[in-house]
């Protein structure tokens, strides 16, 4: 048995533990971006507020809501060059909540793209019920 000391050996083994713990930092860093806990209270009250002005407010925080919902989307990682890109990619996260997510996004769209389109008050509170949702799913704070 040979009791002389390899260097190569030690290098080896001190290259291997710090790869492991840069590993570990990444994944830990990564989960914790993931869950960390977005505060978005102030901007949901102003979207409740703008929601109680009427049929425009209505509509108006419709938008504003998918806003937040898309800000919280990109915040906490998820990909995609769009909106809707985001919500694919976040399906497993929203869970039962997901097809929630797209319906009052769908919404948006209409609002957005359909001049003519006017929806109740009715659609627009479950919609912003939905975005509420939603971002609780994923661990938004409102």
């Amino acid at each position: 048995m040979d009791n002389t000391f390899d260097p190569t050996s030690s290098v080896l083994a001190y290259l291997s533990f710090a790869l492991i713990l840069i590993a570990l930092l990444i994944i830990y860093r990564w989960i914790g971006n993931r869950s960390k806990g977005l505060d978005y209270a102030n901007q949901w009250r102003a979207i409740q507020s703008t929601f109680r002005e009427g049929s425009a407010g209505q509509k108006l925080a419709v938008s504003d809501a998918d806003k937040l919902l898309d800000q919280a989307l990109k915040q906490l990682g998820f990909r995609g060059d769009t909106m809707g890109e985001r919500l694919k990619s976040a399906r497993k996260s929203l869970g039962t909540q997901n097809n929630a997510a797209w319906s009052a996004h769908k919404l948006r769209n209409k609002l957005v793209h359909e001049a003519d389109f006017s929806p109740s008050k009715n659609q627009c509170s479950r919609a912003l019920g939905d975005f509420k949702k939603s971002l609780k799913q994923l661990g938004v704070n409102l």
